[in-house]
């Protein structure tokens, strides 16, 4: 089955001990974000769960956030090495996370400049009028259909994990075209009943 391979260089240094973003090497073609997930919740909450995919195909690694360092340094401990769906998969810190804690993630498909900035322009889309119980994987499940999702977020007061819903929320698209694509198609669509509106984000 190829996908994925051992990656390079063993467990990746948990000694900085700072970040909660972890790379997942060695997927089964199998396994969804939400297979991840569920394996990752067993340690602690988690904030974030991306399959990478190309062409809607598994990539055969991943990216998990936690919700502290410390949850991320037991996933390490615990799942590297798991099985999940027949396959041995690799935890470790994700090499990438170095550019602060905000609540956005640095664009993970954007491999040409790592601090997320230029390419990812004009890519982020503005959610709004959402009820109060969807989810960020309710909005990525949704927006999924125009292309691929690296990033959902359903905005909360304070901006804490868990928080009340303020009823609207982000979604990051891999380029420019799927966010045009999602305006296009999901503007007025429902979600859980109530009709959604989509625009470009213009604080992107």
């Amino acid at each position: 089955k190829g996908g994925g391979g051992k990656g390079g260089g063993g467990k990746g240094g948990g000694g900085k001990g700072g970040s909660s973003k972890l790379y997942v090497g060695n997927l089964s073609w199998d396994t969804s974000w939400q297979d991840l997930k569920d394996t990752f919740a067993q340690i602690g909450p988690v904030n974030f769960v991306e399959v990478i995919e190309k062409d809607g195909r598994s990539q055969g690694w991943g990216l998990v956030e936690m919700s502290s360092a410390r949850d991320a340094r037991s996933a390490i401990q615990q799942l590297d090495g798991a099985d999940i769906d027949g396959r041995e998969i690799e935890v470790r810190e994700d090499s990438k996370s170095g550019a602060g804690n905000n609540t956005g993630f640095v664009s993970y498909n954007n491999n040409n400049d790592n601090g997320g900035g230029g390419s990812a322009q004009g890519a982020r889309v503005y959610v709004g009028n959402l009820d109060w119980g969807v989810s960020w994987q309710d909005l990525k499940d949704h927006f999924r259909s125009a292309g691929d999702v690296v990033f959902a977020e359903v905005m909360t007061e304070g901006g804490k994990a868990g928080g009340r819903s303020k009823g609207c929320g982000i979604v990051e698209f891999s380029s420019s075209a799927e966010a045009t694509a999602a305006i296009q198609q999901l503007n007025d669509t429902e979600i859980q009943g109530r009709q959604i509106f989509v625009r470009e984000d213009r604080e992107a």
